[in-house]
């Protein structure tokens, strides 16, 4: 960006299955061993697997073409007084972040904008330390910025108990949700197609699996 003077890397988000693949890779990831590699302190410090996964190989290949050391950095650059912006959106703002991370120490007035980042990116400590350059985007009510193990869990068992509630026909209950219903009918809807939780039957061969 001539205008602003600026050197912009952009990262997509989720685009493929191999990308949702990334997503679901949320185990937590030590990075003492990037933080060496890369010049800052990662001892106690976790990243969600899939994300470091993917920013260690965008970092890799950057290095290995020297893309920005042509336009940056060495003898020869023909910007070396441009600014560096690292951007991305989604599962791209998450790699965003870490690649901005990992290029802090050889870029120091680098900035990032990450546009609705995954949840439960990074730990604590490392989320704090980089507020200074990295500024994140959430739209409203996205779920993606929302998203952690622990909400993953916590949505797999309100539907797993959701399924035990259901006192219809599962056709009954598809046909039902495929009309509109309005917010005030809505209680008397469910209590058609629900029980209470202190009503759940006990007996059932699903609910025994659920134990």
């Amino acid at each position: 960006d001539h205008k602003k003077k600026t050197v912009v890397v952009a990262i997509r988000g989720t685009a493929s299955l191999e990308d949702m693949i990334v997503d679901l890779q949320l185990i937590p990831t030590c990075l003492s061993a990037i933080g060496e590699k890369c010049g800052f302190d990662g001892s106690g410090e976790c990243c969600h697997k899939g994300v470091l996964t993917r920013s260690t190989w965008i970092y890799d290949d950057i290095a290995r073409h020297g893309i920005l050391d042509k336009v940056l950095g060495g003898d020869n650059a023909p910007h070396p007084e441009y600014e560096l912006l690292i951007t991305g959106h989604s599962l791209g703002a998450g790699c965003a972040t870490m690649v901005s991370i990992m290029c802090r120490a050889k870029y120091p007035s680098l900035r990032c904008f990450a546009f609705c980042p995954p949840g439960g990116l990074l730990s604590k400590g490392l989320a704090v330390e980089c507020k200074s350059y990295v500024t994140s985007f959430v739209n409203d009510c996205d779920i993606i910025p929302r998203t952690s193990l622990d909400n993953f869990e916590k949505m797999r068992d309100d539907t797993l108990e959701l399924i035990t509630r259901i006192k219809v026909p599962k056709i009954q209950v598809y046909r039902t949700l495929k009309v509109s219903c309005d917010d005030q009918d809505l209680a008397a809807q469910n209590a058609k197609l629900l029980f209470s939780k202190a009503e759940i039957p006990k007996n059932t061969k699903f609910f025994s699996q659920l134990e």
